[in-house]
């Protein structure tokens, strides 16, 4: 028995993040790794001038 679903793929997620990072890298962004985040704030919306 297979299974179909044509509508979904098998996704590499370490590409991806991999490639999200290395975009905001481009954009002007630093990326740290083995780094303890101790106190996160959420912003209710985004920056003005932001591009969305």
């Amino acid at each position: 028995m297979a299974l179909d679903s044509p509508n979904t793929g098998i996704v590499d997620w370490r590409i991806v993040a991999l490639t999200y990072g290395k975009d905001f890298q481009e954009a002007g962004g630093t990326v740290l790794t083995n780094f303890e985040a101790s106190d996160i704030k959420v912003a209710a919306e985004s920056p003005a001038g932001s591009a969305e």
